[in-house]
């Protein structure tokens, strides 16, 4: 840990040094910011670069872009170390997180026509990708797996089969396999 702060005040001291060079393009014009707002050069650059940052990471492009890098590029990993480490807990969760994506990108289709009407839904999807990525325990893929086993559970009842055997049926399986034991035995002998 002091390594790290050794290493960042190095940093700041050498980003100092190249904002407060007088022999600089800029530093005129840092000079003259710093005299009229009574802000240091260094936290103007700072703030500057900050406002950069915060520009980029809220443009529509870069957020579906890492929304594509941590939606499917980093789980396709992740799915196919947990396939190779044969990890019944890992492969789960990102089965489940496959489930939930496809179910998501049913609707992100649409939001994506509808993307410049809705201005911050770029930053929305990643904001969830980046939520159902987080190692939580249980995960949001499998609470949200959880809501939507919950809305579909009416609809698949009545689909499953439901066959009861009793004692019964079970001997009357056990004489139709014998009979055709039987009849196969002597088809095979003729």
């Amino acid at each position: 840990m002091e390594q790290v702060k050794a290493q960042a005040t190095q940093a700041y001291a050498q980003f100092e040094k190249l904002v407060q060079d007088d022999k600089a393009v800029y530093f005129k014009y840092l000079q003259q910011l710093e005299d009229k707002t009574k802000v240091p050069k260094t936290k103007l650059v700072l703030g500057l670069l900050a406002v950069t940052v915060l520009l980029v990471l809220s443009s529509a492009s870069f957020c579906n872009f890492a929304s594509l890098l941590l939606g499917g590029v980093f789980p396709a990993y992740q799915s196919v170390l947990a396939l190779q480490t044969n990890n019944a807990d890992s492969q789960k969760r990102w089965l489940t997180y496959w489930v939930i994506f496809a179910v998501f990108l049913i609707p992100d289709f649409f939001f994506d026509i509808v993307s410049g009407i809705v201005s911050l839904y770029p930053q929305f999807k990643l904001f969830f990708i980046l939520w159902c990525l987080w190692p939580t325990v249980p995960s949001a893929p499998e609470f949200l797996f959880a809501k939507v086993l919950t809305l579909a559970a009416p609809h698949t009842a009545s689909t499953k089969p439901s066959v009861k055997l009793d004692a019964a049926s079970i001997n009357s399986v056990n004489d139709v396999k014998e009979q055709l034991t039987k009849a196969n035995s002597i088809g095979s002998t003729q």
